[in-house]
């Protein structure tokens, strides 16, 4: 039924004064501010002024605003009026709203699921959601501010790693399909909340995961003509996005942004694209390893190579965020948390999840035995026991490194592996002071024939021999004595010839040891003139086994692998020195594998000789010739003290001994050791 005239004029003087009193409740609050309009100051995170936020929140520019531009780019107005729009649940006043957007800006998992929509929850995506930069732009933005000031807002965030240590970089491993690309988008929404002006490049290992991302977050600002508008519109009508602007795959142009800038708002690419020439302030690498680009030892190199340039494009400033899920032990997630120059280890906010966690009663569990109530699911709303188990069954490996976020290479799949645990390695730790006095002292090193900047450590170990006596059985029956390795110091640096033959003579002065053990690899004999002669200048007695290389396959990582049982056995132990970190991170990262280029396991290699001194009753061929060399040695210094009454003997035997096939009860030839 069509209404009458003095209806419809009563309909418009009615809506009329509602606006008005609607305008004059909110002026009345904006001109308590109107003094910090004036000095330029803004409510806590704003970059607009209080009656720039008027006008947004009574929609009056929507209402003035000329519609020739909208006739030009063929598209229908859309309008947004938080004032008179029902948003959780009620109708907002002016404060509330603006404390509202201050929320969305500062907390991001309230941002993620509030106001976006998205599926998260508070016990599997908490703690993930608390590693993006926790952002606070309070009073950051003032009157006309300029690109400069857009720069030191960002600098000024903080992010720490897990020692306290400011750092603007962050890896972030979460289990394949557990949300956390997702959360790094809503991250990215947050960013262009609190800086409009601000360049975000995400970064992925394929185009066509870029172009998702660019999608995914254009689609959280676009509001097409004729649907409502969601809570991130009424929240920030500044930001939404209309036609082409909010559906193509075009870079995005933030419509809050204040200055032009050469780089758009966001914008996306893959790895493998030219990338030079452009700069950013926020750097996201999501996904950018894959089962394809890092397939193979060059390939992975390759990805390192590059991935690391786009450093370049981060302004100093900046931030990057690096998200994803394991591949290979020598990744490029392993390469930045521990990298194989010690030079380049820089702080860095590291978090690794797993699917799931094992109770600690159920810790020496084989994985594929492990049933449901043994494990603590990290997102049993959407990833169930069931389901993880037949991806388990299906394919181990690819499980252990997208699921557990435990890297396995195609090497360990025979059941092999060489995993230090750092707990483990810091319950052997003791002090100088509480070291085992009594036992003989051996040395071992592992060297390097050059000093280059791309040489190898050489590396000294010392290692005491203790022999614990046993307590015989209840029957008498008497109990072997166990004996263990107490590793008393080690000394590492690259060092010339002469300078190695140095501090050779000088660890040897200073711990006096029973006798010492260097492998016999080329070159040997240069260093041996070298000893030689450095031993008479300094008067020294050298007591040293030169072991002939061993070109076995694996030889290395099989007598490392020694070094593992020794210490689950609590044979091998350490005294606490200022080379204990080095050692536990060369030790933590060292897995055994084949292509281990570029990583520094000198101290590793070095310590892995000490066992061939300890007692065995199990003596392969190998031993038994060093032991007589070893008494050969000795006598012929008892002959030189009775001859010339107690003078110093200065020689090194040099004994060449044959490959001998080791013991096959020894497994990683280490005598004394037996596997079953």
């Amino acid at each position: 039924m069509p209404i009458t005239k003095e209806e419809f004029n009563k309909y418009q003087r009615e809506r009329r004064q509602r606006i008005k009193a609607e305008k004059e409740e909110v002026d009345r609050y904006v001109n308590e501010f109107s003094l910090q309009d004036e000095v330029g100051e803004r409510y806590k995170s704003e970059v607009l002024s209080y009656k720039d936020l008027r006008d947004l929140f009574l929609a009056v520019k929507n209402e003035s605003e000329d519609l020739s531009e909208y006739k030009l780019k063929k598209t229908k107005k859309v309008v947004v009026n938080p004032s008179r729009t029902v948003l959780f649940g009620k109708k907002q006043n002016f404060q509330e709203w603006l404390d509202l957007r201050d929320r969305a800006r500062k907390d991001l998992f309230w941002l993620a699921t509030a106001v976006l929509g998205k599926f998260f929850t508070e016990f599997t995506h908490r703690e993930m959601f608390n590693q993006f930069v926790q952002k606070n732009f309070d009073g950051c933005f003032p009157k006309d501010y300029t690109l400069q000031h857009v720069h030191r807002a960002i600098d000024k965030q903080v992010r720490v790693d897990e020692n306290g240590e400011e750092t603007k970089d962050m890896l972030l491993l979460f289990p394949r399909g557990f949300h956390k690309s997702t959360a790094d988008g809503v991250d990215c929404v947050q960013w262009l909340l609190n800086v409009p002006d601000i360049r975000i490049l995400i970064l992925t290992g394929e185009f066509k995961l870029a172009a998702a991302f660019m999608k995914e977050i254009k689609e959280y600002f676009n509001l097409p003509v004729s649907a409502d508008p969601k809570p991130i519109h009424l929240l920030f009508p500044e930001y939404v996005l209309t036609g082409l602007d909010g559906s193509s795959m075009q870079p995005m142009e933030c419509p809050a942004r204040k200055h032009s800038q050469k780089e758009a708002s966001l914008w996306v690419n893959s790895i493998d694209a030219n990338l030079s020439g452009w700069h950013c302030d926020l750097k996201k690498g999501d996904d950018v390893v894959t089962d394809n680009n890092c397939n193979s030892p060059d390939a992975r190199e390759k990805l390192k190579e590059k991935f690391d340039g786009t450093d370049n494009l981060l302004d100093e400033w900046g931030f990057s965020d690096n998200i994803g899920t394991r591949y290979w032990t020598d990744d490029w997630y392993s390469k930045r948390v521990r990298p194989d120059d010690l030079e380049d280890l820089v702080p860095i906010k590291y978090f690794c999840k797993a699917c799931w966690t094992v109770k600690p009663e159920y810790q020496e569990v084989p994985l594929k035995q492990l049933e449901e109530h043994m494990v603590i699911l990290t997102f049993p709303e959407k990833a169930t026991f069931k389901s993880l188990r037949k991806k388990l069954l299906k394919n181990e490996r690819q499980f252990r490194n997208q699921q557990l976020n435990e890297p396995t290479d195609s090497s360990e799949d025979s059941g092999f592996k060489i995993a230090f645990t750092e707990d483990a390695l810091r319950a052997h730790l003791y002090p100088l002071t509480a070291a085992p006095k009594i036992g003989d002292i051996f040395l071992a090193w592992d060297w390097a024939p050059s000093s280059g900047k791309y040489s190898d450590y050489s590396c000294g170990v010392v290692a005491r021999v203790v022999i614990e006596p046993q307590p015989n059985l209840a029957d008498g029956t008497p109990v072997p004595a166990i004996s263990k390795l107490v590793i008393l110091d080690i000394i590492f640096d690259k060092w010339k010839p002469s300078e190695l033959a140095f501090q050779i003579i000088m660890l040897n002065k200073k711990w006096n040891p029973k006798q010492a053990i260097i492998e016999k690899s080329n070159g040997a004999e240069l260093l041996q003139m070298e000893l030689q002669r450095q031993a008479l200048r300094y008067a020294t007695t050298l007591n040293i086994y030169w072991k002939p290389l061993d070109i076995k396959a694996d030889a290395k990582r099989n007598r490392i692998k020694g070094l593992e049982t020794l210490l689950n056995t609590d044979r091998l132990w350490f005294v606490a020195g200022s080379w204990t970190d080095e050692m536990m991170r060369q030790l933590l990262r060292y897995t055994g594998e084949r292509k281990n280029r570029g990583r520094k396991d000198d101290i590793p290699d070095a310590m892995s000789f000490l066992p061939f001194f300890l007692p065995s009753t199990i003596q392969n061929e190998e031993t038994k010739l060093m032991m007589e060399a070893q008494e050969k040695l000795a006598a012929q210094k008892r002959s030189y003290e009775r001859i010339f009454g107690g003078q110093q003997m200065t020689r090194t035997e040099l004994v060449d001994v044959p490959q001998i096939p080791t013991d096959p009860r020894s497994k990683f030839g280490i005598p004394g050791l037996r596997y079953n």
